[in-house]
């Protein structure tokens, strides 16, 4: 697993201790979800970009017509104007992302899921290397 991926999860736990950042699987995801409040939205998306550099699609912008056709958009069931998506995928094994999503209903909150995402036909190899994966994660977080 890609070191800065690692080191983002690190500081994402440090700035929202006390809460638990748990990961779970979904099927080509290893990801977590976390309520994000109004006042920490500003502060956790520095963070973001500092490991992403720049979000992949910025909230506020149309989602250009090729982003639908990423097996990772699809599998996020694609991507709304508001939303704002980070992505990594430098790695042929997975892509990181870290995906902000305002509530409707509040204004004042957002979900923020991140994770990994891993392409391809399922297999015992993938299901092995995301077994393996998310007990680093886990190590991580419980460290």
């Amino acid at each position: 697993m890609q070191a800065v991926f690692q080191d983002m999860i690190r500081e994402l736990k440090a700035f929202f201790t006390p809460e638990k950042i748990y990961f779970n699987v979904d099927g080509p995801f290893i990801k977590f979800r976390m309520v994000v409040t109004e006042e920490k939205l500003v502060p956790m998306t520095v963070i973001l970009d500092k490991f992403f550099k720049a979000p992949f699609k910025p909230a506020g912008e149309r989602p250009a017509r090729e982003l639908a056709e990423l097996e990772i958009i699809q599998a996020l069931q694609g991507v709304r104007k508001e939303q704002t998506l980070y992505l990594n995928a430098n790695d042929p094994e997975y892509a990181y992302f870290a995906a902000i999503w305002p509530w409707q209903s509040d204004p004042t909150q957002a979900s923020l899921f991140s994770g990994l995402f891993f392409a391809g036909d399922d297999n015992a190899s993938k299901k092995e290397l995301m077994t393996k994966t998310k007990q680093e994660l886990e190590n991580i977080i419980n460290g």
